[in-house]
């Protein structure tokens, strides 16, 4: 039998302690549980999982899947009240449906030397239909106080074994202890998979003989597998993440094959092979990539007879950003019609993208389609198909053997840029003759932010001055879909983000909406600080990062900017013979392990100028969790060089 395998392998191990005080191995209350009200490895959590546990068998008597649950925890303040309120999902078709049974619930609390146990009345379960597939079961533990302890089981039955029941390791509260069981039957034969890195405490695997007989004779052994995690962290979500999906500690079954007591196999996990010849054949994808178009009463001669193959892949790519318009869906299995696309002018991603192919191919440029999953959809599986993780279309062009990766659904993209939705690690490249593949996705392009500062104090004692700045690739494109919709909107924001600065003469010195670059600049007037004689100057009149945005003691997940990036500010200060510098800044430097990133901040004042360099250096995309804590005290370290820098002027 086989034993799970981690899908996705985070870099670095944390140790944790457990809380020895609370019983974690089972879910009898203790005194200790009710005494002790504080947990010391999480000091902001507000209530904790003591005791978790899961028990899933095909039944003998109904050949359902029943899943026992039981669970133990801690109510450790007033914030953490909501985790007594108990919700179940219950799905249902129209044939068959999902029950629950043996509800159980008490609360324990330590009053005036007594342990006080409080009930779950039947009458407190309550019944609620959600959808047309799903029936909520309800019910709040009673009496909850503040170090309340809540203990609640019940019993799940489902007809659906085809969708064998997962288990979370990993929630929003940090648990102690969280064991999961799981008996399969050996006809049923499941990839099993966990996800988020984190390791098992316990990981066996043992066989039961002939635990499920079937009416006509037909025996089937099990194979009993038991997966336990101690000492889990809360699952907080930050800043720089992908799909919380990706990460989140849990165990997941798919169904690879069925073998019926009859004999009969079906296979429910396919190949890529078989994957391949279904798209190709598919009305929705493959028959839509071959669809024939006719070019010349789409694009215009100029077009048709530009004689550089990079140039014209260019400008149909333009003509199919211009002239059609994403409708907001993604639905790439579904509705998806060319033709329908050239009439309505509107379309889902599929439909835009494969146009876009299509033209492309027939113009003689080597093309092909790609399936991705964007990164709030989560991780596309790697080892077998899973064609429904799959949200996303784009298209693959190869240029005098350069590859370049195509999206036609934003207005605002460049040529060989594409969404940062879609920068989610990897995608899939379909190729039905000679199969798909799996290829990295990494923006080769160093997306950059640069400000040029030049101030003037003058006789007057008014500081004013002009701003130079240009972004570049992802942080370009976001400047674009600002201004460009609304430009007078996009002057008030800067306005507003900076009050002590007033603009005026705003110049964009990069016209075109898809330019690779976004290039402005602007005249300032500078409101300063004057104390008596004294003059107080923050140099940073733009600030890269108003506040740290890593909060959490400690963070499990990588963080994922999506894309390698840098920024850069450089002040030139102009002051006249009235003032004398009495303090600056001082320079720091300061990188992160392995040369990963790196701060620059210098200062240095000649005559009567004074010139602040300050660079930031981003040089991977994704950083694994181990680098949290630096990660934290670099952000740090840029909020106070930009909150802290301020220059003393004094009049002679």
């Amino acid at each position: 039998m086989k034993k799970i395998t981690s899908l996705f392998i985070l870099l670095g191990t944390f140790n944790f302690y457990a809380q020895s005080l609370f019983n974690s191995k089972s879910d009898d209350v203790t005194f200790n549980d009710l005494q002790t009200n504080t947990f010391e490895r999480d000091t902001t959590a507000n209530a904790l999982v003591i005791y978790d546990f899961g028990n899933s068998y095909v039944d003998q008597e109904d050949f359902e899947l029943k899943t026992e649950i039981k669970r133990k925890v801690k109510i450790l303040n007033k914030e953490g009240f909501n985790n007594a309120n108990i919700t179940v999902y219950l799905y249902s078709n129209e044939k068959r449906e999902e029950r629950i049974k043996n509800i159980v619930a008490t609360t324990y609390n330590y009053d005036d030397g007594k342990i006080i146990k409080t009930e779950l009345g039947k009458k407190q379960i309550f019944e609620e239909k959600y959808d047309d597939n799903h029936t909520l079961i309800k019910f709040a533990l009673p009496n909850i106080k503040e170090g309340s302890v809540i203990t609640y089981s019940y019993t799940l039955s489902t007809p659906f074994i085809f969708n064998y029941r997962g288990w979370n390791f990993q929630e929003d509260i940090p648990k102690l202890y969280s064991e999961y069981r799981a008996s399969i039957p050996g006809n049923y034969d499941y990839n099993i998979k966990l996800m988020g890195g984190r390791k098992l405490t316990i990981n066996t695997t043992a066989i039961e003989k002939d635990c499920l007989k079937a009416f006509n004779g037909g025996v089937a052994h099990c194979g009993k597998y038991v997966y336990a995690m101690e000492d889990i962290p809360a699952f907080i979500e930050e800043d720089f993440m992908t799909s919380k999906s990706n990460y989140l500690a849990r165990v997941e079954y798919e169904l690879k094959t069925f073998k019926s007591f009859t004999g009969g196999t079906d296979n429910y996990t396919k190949t890529w092979e078989t994957v391949d010849d279904e798209l190709r054949k598919d009305d929705n994808i493959g028959k839509q990539l071959a669809k024939s178009i006719d070019t010349e009463t789409l694009l215009s001669a100029d077009i048709l007879n530009e004689p550089d193959t990079f140039k014209k892949a260019q400008r149909i790519y333009t003509f199919v950003q211009e002239n059609y318009t994403w409708n907001e869906e993604f639905k790439i299995f579904k509705d998806v019609s060319v033709k329908d696309l050239i009439k309505n002018k509107s379309g889902n991603v599929s439909a835009i993208n494969i146009l876009l192919h299509n033209l492309l191919q027939t113009a003689g440029i080597a093309v092909k389609p790609v399936l991705l999953s964007t990164r709030n959809n989560g991780f596309a599986t790697k080892i077998f198909p899973v064609i429904s993780e799959f949200n996303y279309l784009l298209v693959q062009a190869t240029i005098d053997g350069k590859n370049y990766l195509l999206d036609a659904t934003d207005k605002y993209l460049s040529f060989g840029s594409i969404p940062f939705r879609c920068l989610n690690s990897y995608a899939r490249v379909l190729d039905f003759k000679n199969g798909s593949d799996w290829f990295d996705i990494e923006p080769d392009k160093l997306s950059t932010m640069q400000y040029k500062v030049e101030l003037n104090l003058g006789e007057n004692e008014k500081i004013t001055g002009n701003v130079h700045a240009k972004n570049t690739g992802y942080h370009a494109l976001n400047a674009k879909k600002a201004y460009f919709p609304n430009r007078e909107q996009y002057l008030n924001k800067i306005q507003d983000k900076y009050p002590n600065i007033e603009i005026s003469n705003h110049k964009l010195l990069s016209e075109n909406k898809t330019n690779e670059d976004f290039i402005e600049t602007y005249d300032i007037a500078y409101e300063n600080n004057i104390t008596g004689d004294n003059i107080y100057l923050n140099p940073f009149l733009i600030k890269f990062f108003n506040e740290n945005p890593f909060k959490l003691q400690e963070r499990t997940y990588p963080i994922d900017f999506g894309y390698k990036d840098s920024y850069y500010y450089v002040l030139r200060l102009n002051f006249n013979e009235d003032f004398t510098l009495l303090e600056i800044p001082k320079s720091t430097v300061l990188s992160l392990p392995n040369d990963a990133g790196k701060i620059l901040f210098s200062c240095n004042a000649l005559d009567n100028i004074l010139n602040i360099s300050f660079r930031i250096n981003f040089k991977e995309a994704v950083y694994q969790p181990e680098y949290y804590p630096y990660l934290k005290e670099f952000m740090n370290k840029i909020v106070d060089i930009q909150n802290n820098s301020l220059i003393l002027l004094k009049k002679k």
